[in-house]
């Protein structure tokens, strides 16, 4: 079997998927690339799972931590070394 896939631009296509998903190339770059992966299941599930994964990972960071939790780890910390910290 004959890995086809520099010749139908995968290489190129592969390297650009991460910066389409971050919305970082102009509209002409991320048009072929998009383009490549109408024609091309493999760059397309790339794409796809690059997509979804990006989309995890903003969705868990933009959780905002409990109000409390600097407190608690202060705590923690000045447990553990024996003497009160400031903040």
């Amino acid at each position: 079997m004959t890995d086809n896939r520099s010749d139908c631009g995968c290489d190129s296509a592969r390297l650009r998927i991460g910066f389409v998903v971050d919305h970082e190339l102009n509209a002409e770059e991320c048009a072929e690339v998009r383009a490549h992966c109408e024609t091309c299941a493999e760059c397309a599930e790339e794409l796809r799972v690059t997509a979804t994964i990006t989309d995890k990972v903003r969705d868990a960071c933009a959780e905002c931590p409990p109000e409390d939790l600097k407190a608690r780890v202060y705590g923690a910390v000045s447990e553990k070394i024996g003497k009160p910290l400031q903040f």
